[in-house]
């Protein structure tokens, strides 16, 4: 495989507030440390991506702004002190929209074999919906809903479900959407605005509740309903960055002693480095041995592979979830789809290469 060397490459922008335009952009140096990726394929981050590039309540000086965070490609090129990669290998790296970028080394991980450049893709919005999950911390045969079934929802439904969910609850008010997360596993899937059928289901578990409830709906009035639905108890965990949530936190909410957790993606932390010492070195003497491993401490990196293990093990389907394939060139057209309000639009790649 032969691999170009550049200093500037195509790039997605977005301009000012609903303007997108494609770009010949400068890449950052290749520091030590670093490497440069050729990319097959970006995903987008519907939720975040529409919002960054609408502007509302951003600051003024927001614009021009490179979006994307979630890259598949191969590496190119390494600069001194990259110890973990070669050049041709496979990797998903923590970047932009861009046909190249340079990242550290703590930014990339291996694809592995048996997971595609358009699954490893969505590996890093796959990962908040892994989070989301694991802060729920629901035990095996607890009744669970998953508020919101666009791309995040549709994987935490996915990572519930194995987790040990019973029953799986899917609500959502897009009647395809609720047809899609039945297709991939979810027990019960329904419109949160049938009062009746929610009432019924609710009733028939222990408690008259969940015990977990999951918002990914991405707006503000998903969250009081997480508050009712869930029993005594149990946990509510709100993964949508909401402005309008006018709900009371005190009152019955409090009466249930629901625990209210949320989790940004960057609030865990993205690896760890383990550092050990002997007992026959005196003074002690710390050592960095690489990544840090152990069972109940996740970081992004652990839920990215968690992720690929999903998919390489037949766990998860990413295929019925991508809904759009753009080249860079037609880049506009996605992110007019999401500032319409297109729900037909879960998850969608461009193709680099």
């Amino acid at each position: 495989m032969e691999f170009i060397m550049t200093s500037r490459t195509d790039t997605i922008v977005f301009t000012r507030a609903g303007e997108v335009a494609l770009r010949k952009e400068e890449l950052r140096p290749l520091d030590p440390g670093c490497l440069r990726v050729e990319t097959v394929r970006t995903a987008i981050s519907a939720g975040t991506e529409r919002l960054f590039l609408s502007g509302d309540g951003l600051p003024d000086d927001w614009f021009p702004f490179r979006p994307g965070y979630s890259a598949a490609g191969y590496v190119a090129e390494i600069a001194p002190g990259v110890t973990n990669f070669a050049i041709g290998d496979r990797v998903f790296a923590l970047a932009n929209h861009a046909a190249e970028c340079v990242v550290s080394e703590n930014q990339v991980i291996a694809i592995p074999d048996a997971v595609s450049f358009e699954q490893a893709c969505f590996a890093s919005i796959a990962s908040m919906a892994i989070y989301a999950v694991r802060r729920a911390n629901f035990q095996l045969g607890d009744p669970v809903a998953i508020i919101g079934q666009g791309l995040i929802g549709l994987i935490a439904s996915s990572a519930a479900r194995y987790g040990g969910a019973m029953p799986l609850i899917g609500l959502d008010i897009d009647p395809e959407r609720l047809d899609l997360a039945r297709a991939m596993g979810v027990d019960i899937a329904l419109d949160p605005r049938d009062g009746d059928a929610l009432a019924a289901a609710l009733e028939r578990l222990p408690g008259g509740g969940v015990a977990a409830a999951i918002e990914l709906s991405g707006s503000g009035p998903p969250l009081d309903l997480a508050l009712r639905i869930t029993r005594q108890r149990g946990t509510v965990f709100a993964g949508s960055a909401v402005r309008e949530f006018n709900g009371n936190f005190y009152g019955e909410h409090w009466m249930k002693g629901i625990t209210i957790t949320s989790g940004f993606i960057g609030s865990r932390p993205q690896l760890l480095e383990q550092h050990v010492t002997s007992i026959h070195d005196w003074p002690p003497r710390v050592d960095r041995a690489g990544e840090y491993f152990a069972t109940g401490v996740y970081t992004s990196m652990d839920d990215i592979r968690t992720f690929f293990e999903m998919v390489a093990t037949g766990r998860l389907d990413i295929a019925p979830l991508i809904t759009g394939r753009y080249k860079p060139s037609d880049a506009a057209t996605p992110f007019r789809r999401l500032l319409s309000g297109d729900r037909k639009m879960i998850g969608a790649v461009f193709e680099w290469r």
